[in-house]
């Protein structure tokens, strides 16, 4: 194995480059945790329809008191993106 086969580095969505083992919060953008999360279903995929844990972290936040709704939107990727 090559050097840079052994790099824990990956590309995001938007191309940027991330380290898990050293994260950099400047390389964390929204739009790639969106994507990320939008594409990721809930419960393993057993359900009958697509269910994203976007639309269940959306439909967390409505459920919430409107001074929760961030938390209420944030708390299921609380996760890390690359653990899938």
């Amino acid at each position: 194995m090559s050097q840079r086969d052994a790099s824990p580095v990956i590309r995001t969505y938007l191309w940027q480059a991330f380290n898990p083992l050293t994260p950099d919060p400047e390389c964390i953008l929204i739009e790639d945790i969106a994507r990320s999360l939008s594409n990721l279903c809930r419960y393993n995929g057993h359900v009958r329809e697509f269910y994203s844990v976007a639309e269940h972290s959306y439909w967390v936040s409505l459920d919430v008191p409107p001074k929760d709704a961030l938390w209420g939107c944030c708390m299921t990727p609380a996760r890390p993106i690359w653990a899938t």
